[in-house]
């Protein structure tokens, strides 16, 4: 809190009244998370979000469209176009794969066409990409709309992201590769019409990998620039 106090004072010395109610707006996202709440796996997770949001969609009212940490079926969602991103971290012989935790992750939107976002990344320490510099980066460009920052910080705080914990996640990584997917006829899923009698008895949940390599025909973009018009409903 002291830390975010002393750089809105120095970013305008002449509000100190102005200062402390920022750095209070923004910590009262923040004051009941747990620290030590977020798992490594979490954390990547949510790095494949906000690099998601960071770059593929660019704009500050791109947050209004992510509602991946309230529970939601997909990460990002329009009446258009939604999007579910995962993150993972590449194979020691090159491979990559995805883990869909639920059935109804890579099922249809109510309405529109779902895309999956992979992001693959390998840890490297010479990199200047983690969720702690990416976080501040977007937090940043957010204090032009100090709405859209609210709702990144709520976000955040949903997320079990809190500055708090900033020093456990400075883990970087290289970006292997980031890819959209058109999840369309015949893309390699489990959803819960893929089981025509419903699903087992005695069985509670359905998890599986998603191999990558397997995709490839429904890939329709691998930066940005590629899925602009694809995106663009995302972005307004």
């Amino acid at each position: 809190v002291a830390a975010t106090l002393i750089r809105e004072v120095r970013q305008d010395p002449h509000d100190m009244v102005g200062a402390v109610k920022r750095t209070l707006q923004t910590w009262r996202w923040f004051w009941g998370v747990d620290p030590d709440g977020m798992s490594a796996s979490a954390a990547l997770g949510l790095f494949g979000e906000l690099w998601f949001l960071d770059r593929w969609i660019a704009g500050v009212a791109g947050v209004e469209r992510w509602f991946g940490p309230t529970g939601t079926r997909h990460d990002f969602v329009s009446p258009a176009v939604s999007v579910e991103c995962k993150a993972t971290r590449v194979r020691s012989d090159g491979s990559s794969a995805h883990r869909i935790t639920h059935l109804d992750q890579l099922d249809a939107p109510e309405s529109g066409q779902l895309y999956l976002f992979s992001l693959q990344v390998s840890p490297d320490e010479n990199a200047g990409n983690s969720l702690a510099l990416l976080v501040e980066r977007l937090r940043e460009r957010f204090r032009v709309r100090p709405d859209a920052l609210m709702l990144l910080n709520q976000r955040l705080s949903e997320a079990s992201w809190t500055p708090a914990a900033s020093e456990r996640h400075w883990q970087t990584y290289r970006v292997v590769a980031e890819e959209l997917f058109e999840v369309a006829e015949g893309f390699p899923r489990l959803v819960r019409s893929s089981f025509p009698g419903g699903i087992p008895d005695g069985v509670d949940a359905v998890t599986y990998s998603l191999s990558l390599a397997a995709c490839e025909p429904w890939r329709r973009a691998r930066t940005p620039s590629e899925a602009r018009g694809i995106l663009e409903e995302l972005r307004r």
